[in-house]
């Protein structure tokens, strides 16, 4: 144990014997005899020479001594004893007994204090109030800096103890000059060893929540939680209040939520609810909560002297039940100063600044160093009042300055972009230590503050301006202007010194200036995509960047480093060497373009900065590889393992290259006049099966096992019809039974070989079975679906959305070994809902959401067997309203310059290829974005990022998009498309040619 716990251990002792609000929370069904049993087992308590525990006896001040110590882990207290004690802690206690170390031990902590005469008197009985001064000191009061305090029956020694445990929420017995027992010892022991070890427990609850300010909720736990993961939400009743990002303690066991904007805490009961972690016992606590009041004003000015001037000031604090800068606004106070038109307003801290005209004339009568105004501040709603009487004095001037802590205009604490601010606001104050601002400056009559500011270290980009004096409040800013020499921009981090001067005051503030974004290291890596002999096209290298803190830069801040970063490719074949790529996915990656058509050779890259401060180079060199060509067959889509009559099966097929990347068109830039082919066929295991291929939408057969088919056609190296476009299997009417096995075999023929030879083969079948077998029926899963009934009929009739938001029950065929099977269509007939209020049907097969409930979809299904089926499936119907869970687009496309409508020829929503998910699981595409379900999705539109000169515009109709225009000089920019509760966002690459 160490001594930091010593308070906490001494304030756990007196729960057995001062009663308070927390002991009911810790009491156990053990008996005290139990209790005893624990501890002495732990080594804290060892029995009377008897054996026994001695409960109903008187405790001893050795007694208690040795347990305090044990307790509070005092140094060589413990078995072994290793504390060696040469004098005697006080004369009577002797040197070998077996409380010496304990009584040494507890004098040399403070927890306890020898006798008015000097003595321990170990053997005596401790009293209440004896005890009381030893756990208040342990709790950290300082009973000799404290005020004496008068209480009936108690020593005045131990008045202002006792007073400070009451004051802390304890019930002290009034019987405070009697002996404790050592049944309550134990009681206060056994409490005190469980906060000492507490068990931990299994879940986590929210012990406890309360308001600590006007803005600020202060939670407790009573275990650590992972605070990355977890989460707490005040509500105040049911409505929930916007709050920050917990703050979260060390510990984890504690977090200050703060409101957010201009929301405060008011009268009512809040919760807190603890979310986002697992095994939860309590997730949530409640406090009441009470309307901000003004419970104390008073005079910030120690000076009872006031300037003469038309616009004197007085600084005055009014604070809240928090003990905080009352929130309100100065209209909520009254102020009253004799004739002289007082007003009242809040300055930038949120003190209340009193403004009168003290200038002597001969209607106030008023005398210099003569006149005495009195001066009344109160709060109208409960009317707290303070006041005080100044007496008036000469003309103001400055004399004495304060800077406050320095405002960045953004969230580092360092000025770092161009444009980007440190402002200083100062307070300045007259000769009587009243505020001087610039209202009170008179130029006529030489009042005025003499303000100056310089920067030390001199720096070219930063400005220094003092000119601003918004809100009667003077302002130092300083500015970092922009420029586009690489050579002078922020390199290195620097702490400035801004020196103010005002009056016969001056005073200093660090100001802060650093790099940000700022391109200082550069780290080549690997390409993109494999650099294969013969590629056409732009190749890609990536490209990591780092600021002088190490910090990785995004694409867009390496573009906007441009100037700084050099880049060069040789050993390729383009004429135009390498460069940053500005716009698109491969943003900020080196690009060049030609690989030469031999393998083996090498393509070399180097990146380099070099400016005064930043000296970066980096080099690599990447073999080119042999030409890419087809290598294999991928079965994309798989078919149906079975199927009976007149049902179809799809499965797709893509032919890829060595390096697994999809191949269209094969060329041969190395000569080696190599030809490539894919050739089909279909073979049926027995006669008279009728089953054919269809494929890409034209309804064939498939040649006989004799005859092959080149979908490829013969030799011309061309795989798109492959790649492109779907297979699918479509079993005949014929009552044959049997197995057809597609197979696709890729070839290659080359100079030295006799004809094509095989290289890889793809198999696909399906068994055509007996409908008559054993089949398992059932109804597809519907799932969870939105009630219509719950749109807004701000969007329009929900039949605008039946078509996306409605549901097709479809019916699910497997054999005994859960395989699927494939069975025409049309076997489902008809489809009812147990509850059409909840759930109704749309024609035959289509189910809607209503109302929110549960439903049950009963079906009527013609089995390929003959037998009729009714089958059922549970639907859900919610009303929570859509939000978007998923959007899925291209991630990049190109647009010319000028404007490219959202509709209408080669228009922008084509491009995109937008997609939209919601929670329910409903696809939305296309038109439907913008048109009928726009409101219900609430997509936002925006462009960022834009590289080049000009700019890049969308115009609305309402909320949905209509068109694009780009300027002439532009690059490229970003189009954001981001969802109505900002969680899922997509980001578009826009390339303009």
């Amino acid at each position: 144990m160490k001594k930091s716990l010593s308070l906490l251990l001494s304030g756990a002792m007196v729960f057995g014997l001062f009663a308070s609000a927390v002991s009911a929370a810790e009491t156990t069904d053990l008996t005290p005899q139990q209790k005893f049993e624990e501890l002495k087992a732990k080594g804290i308590f060892a029995g009377l020479a008897d054996g026994s525990a001695g409960l109903d006896q008187e405790m001893t001040r050795a007694q208690a001594a040795r347990i305090i110590a044990l307790l509070k882990g005092l140094e060589g207290i413990g078995d072994p004893d290793t504390r060696v004690v040469t004098e005697k802690p006080f004369p009577d206690v002797d040197l070998g007994k077996w409380y010496t170390e304990e009584v040494d031990a507890v004098k040399e902590d403070g927890s306890f204090k020898g006798n008015a005469d000097g003595t321990f008197n170990p053997n005596g009985n401790l009293s209440v109030q004896e005890l009381a001064v030893a756990v208040a000191a342990a709790l950290g009061f300082d009973a000799a800096a404290a005020d004496p305090v008068e209480i009936e029956g108690a020593a005045s020694w131990a008045g202002s103890s006792i007073k400070y445990l009451q004051d802390n929420g304890y019930v002290v017995p009034t019987n405070y000059t009697e002996p404790a027992t050592r049944g309550q010892l134990v009681e206060a022991t056994y409490v005190a060893n469980n906060i000492l070890n507490p068990v931990e427990p299994d879940k986590v609850s929210v012990a406890s929540a309360k308001a600590t300010g006007v803005k600020t909720v202060e939670v407790k736990l009573d275990k650590a939680v992972d605070t990355e993961k977890a989460t707490l939400t005040l509500k105040k009743g049911t409505i929930t209040v916007a709050t920050e990002a917990p703050k979260w303690a060390e510990d984890g066991k504690s977090a200050t939520l703060t409101l957010k904007d201009s929301a405060k805490i008011s009268e009512g009961t809040y919760s807190v609810t603890l979310a986002g972690v697992e095994d939860i016992k309590t997730a949530s606590a409640e406090f009441a909560a009470e309307d901000e009041t003004v419970t104390k004003i008073e005079f910030v000015t120690a000076s009872d002297k006031i300037a003469a001037s038309s616009k004197a000031k007085v600084k005055v604090r009014a604070e809240n039940q928090y003990g905080e800068l009352a929130s309100f606004n100065a209209s909520a106070y009254s102020v009253n100063a004799l004739n002289l038109s007082p007003s009242i307003k809040k300055d930038s801290e949120g003190y209340l600044i009193v403004t009168m005209n003290t200038v002597p004339d001969g209607s106030n009568n008023l005398l210099r160093g003569v006149s005495v105004i009195p001066i009344y501040v109160s709060y109208d709603n409960n009317r707290v009042t303070s006041n005080k009487n100044f007496t008036l004095g000469t003309e103001p001037f400055v004399m004495a300055m304060e800077l406050l802590d320095t405002k960045y205009s953004n969230s580092n604490g360092v000025i770092s972009v161009p444009g980007e601010t440190a402002t200083v606001v100062l307070n300045l104050f007259d000769q009587f230590g009243n505020p001087f601002t610039p209202e009170q400056e008179d130029s006529a009559n030489g009042v005025l503050p003499n303000l100056n500011a310089y920067l030390t270290p001199y720096a070219e980009l930063l400005k220094t301006d003092w000119s601003d004096k918004t809100d009667d409040t003077y302002k130092v800013k300083v500015t970092l202007n922009s420029t586009t020499d690489a050579s002078k921009k922020i390199e290195v981090a620097q702490d400035y010194t801004l020196t103010v001067f005002a009056g016969g005051a001056s005073k200093t503030a660090p100001i802060k200036v650093g790099p940000s974004k700022v391109a200082m290291k550069v780290d080549i890596g690997d390409p993109t995509d494999e650099l294969a002999a013969g590629d056409a096209g732009t190749k890609y290298i990536n490209l990591d960047v780092f600021d002088a803190q190490g910090n990785l830069l995004t694409p867009q801040e390496i573009v906007d480093n441009e100037d700084r970063i050099r880049v060069t490719v040789s050993g390729h074949t383009s004429g135009t060497n390498a460069s940053l790529e500005k716009t698109g996915k491969n943003k900020g990656k080196i690009k060049f373009s030609g690989i030469p058509a031999s393998a083996n050779s090498f393509i070399f890259v180097t990146a380099s900065i070099n400016t005064v401060n930043a000296q970066s180079f980096d080099n690599k060199q990447f073999k080119v590889l042999p030409q890419r060509v087809p290598d294999r067959i991928e079965i994309k889509k798989k078919a149906d393992a079975k199927g009976v009559a007149n049902a179809t099966s799809e499965f797709e097929l893509k032919v890829k290259d060595q390096y697994g990347d999809d191949i269209s068109a094969f060329t041969d830039p190395e000569g080696k006049g190599n030809v490539y082919k894919v050739e089909v066929k279909l073979e049926n295991t027995v006669a008279g099966l009728t089953t054919k291929v269809v494929h890409n939408s034209v309804d064939y057969t498939v040649a006989s096992t004799t005859t092959p088919v080149f979908i490829t056609g013969d030799g011309n190296n061309d795989f798109n019809a492959l790649n492109d476009n779907k297979f699918k299997f479509d079993l005949g009417a014929g009552t044959t039974l049997g197995t057809s096995r597609f197979t696709a075999v890729l070839s290659v023929d080359t100079p030295t070989s006799t004809g094509f030879n095989p290289i890889n083969t793809q198999t696909l079948s399906i068994e055509t079975i007996d409908p008559k077998s054993y089949l398992v029926y059932s109804l597809k899963d519907i799932g969870t679906i939105y009630g219509a009934k719950d749109i807004p009929s701000t969007y329009g009739a929900y039949t605008n959305y039946a078509s996306v938001i409605d549901r097709d029950v479809e019916v699910k065929v497997t054999d005994g070994a859960g395989n699927s099977v494939a069975v025409p269509s049309g076997l489902l007939k008809s489809v009812v809902s147990s509850a059409p209020g909840i759930a109704q049907m749309i024609g035959a097969t289509t189910v809607l959401g209503w109302d929110a409930g549960e439903a049950t979809v009963t079906g009527t299904v013609y089995g390929v067997d003959g037998v009729t089926r009714t089958l059922s499936t549970k639907v859900t119907v919610k009303e929570d309203a859509i939000v978007v869970k998923e959007i899925n687009s291209k991630d990049e496309i190109h647009l010319a310059v000028g404007t490219t409508n959202f509709i209408g020829a080669n228009n922008v929503r084509a491009k995109l290829d937008l997609k939209v998910k919601d929670q329910y699981g409903n696809e939305f595409s296309g038109d439907d974005i913008f048109g009928n379900y726009a409101p219900a999705l609430g997509l936002s539109f925006s462009i960022t990022d834009i590289v080049g000169t000009g700019g890049a515009q969308l115009a609305f109709s309402g909320t949905v998009p209509t068109s694009i225009t780009v300027d002439a000089g532009v690059q490229g920019f970003t189009l954001n498309i981001v969802s109505a509760d900002g969680s899922v966002d997509k980001s578009v690459s826009v390339i303009v040619p």
